[in-house]
């Protein structure tokens, strides 16, 4: 059905191999399912697709990660977004008091992610995703390149014209009325802040050039006491800048001091 609509990419929310570990994220599929279903999507028309996988869960140990990037690796599979655990303090693992994994395991657990995928031919093009050669996210790079994208469905979220929105997340509206979306203000501090944020994520990093025009600023001015902090995470390409891996490692500590700054 969703060929014959057009549709070209699927990204599928796996979040991990283990069936006692889904139990942990209280996700109602199996391992086995997750694999069939991967099965069924390489047996369609659709070539280039993505799953999710989520480390530094609860209990969740070193062996753990290798076997699902082993499972993964296995499976053949072109492209790959893998996230640390975040505990937000509304959600159902803030709420039950739930601890975050240990910071240098979680660490080891990075490191070892990207060094296994890399050696195996996957390109580390943004902190969290991973992919085959020519199998990029273009709805991923739309955001992480400061570019509009649409979104389209019940509860989904979109960028028309530099202006971000969300659609309500009531059905019952959202098939009565359509999306009523809702617009999201930002100065334009803001938005130039976001590009930076999203840009210093993937390995093509900031373009400069562009960044002051659109802005109406100058980066390596403004922003100087940063790049003066951290100038040996950071590597210029032309009218690009972007983090080396020992940058990306601190990367939420960076963008906390680039945001520091009025």
């Amino acid at each position: 059905a969703y060929v014959a609509l057009g549709v070209n990419r699927i990204s599928l929310g796996v979040q991990s191999f283990k069936d006692d570990l889904l139990k942990v994220c209280r996700r109602t599929h199996t391992a086995s399912q997750a694999i069939s279903v991967i099965e069924n999507i390489k047996k369609s028309s659709i070539s280039t697709f993505s799953i999710d996988l989520i480390f530094g869960l609860p209990n969740q140990t070193m062996e753990d990660v290798k076997k699902d990037i082993f499972t993964f690796l296995s499976l053949d599979i072109p492209h790959l977004s893998i996230y640390s655990l975040q505990i937000e303090e509304n959600s159902i693992f803030g709420k039950t008091g739930v601890e975050p994994c240990d910071s240098d395991l979680e660490a080891d657990m990075f490191e070892y992610i990207t060094k296994t995928l890399e050696a195996a031919g996957y390109i580390h093009y943004e902190i969290s995703s991973f992919c085959k050669p020519g199998h990029y996210s273009k709805h991923n790079l739309a955001y992480w390149q400061d570019k509009d994208f649409y979104g389209f469905g019940c509860g989904a979220s979109g960028r028309l014209n530099g202006i971000r929105y969300d659609n309500t997340t009531s059905l019952k509206e959202y098939c009565s009325l359509g999306p009523c979306p809702s617009y999201i203000n930002e100065t334009l501090s803001e938005r130039a802040m976001d590009a930076i944020m999203m840009a210093l994520r993937t390995k093509f990093g900031l373009n400069i050039k562009e960044w002051n025009f659109k802005y109406q600023s100058d980066f390596k001015e403004h922003y100087a006491q940063v790049l003066d902090k951290y100038r040996e995470h950071f590597c210029f390409d032309g009218e690009c800048i972007y983090l080396k891996d020992a940058g990306l490692e601190i990367l939420n500590t960076i963008l906390v001091d680039f945001m520091l700054i009025e």
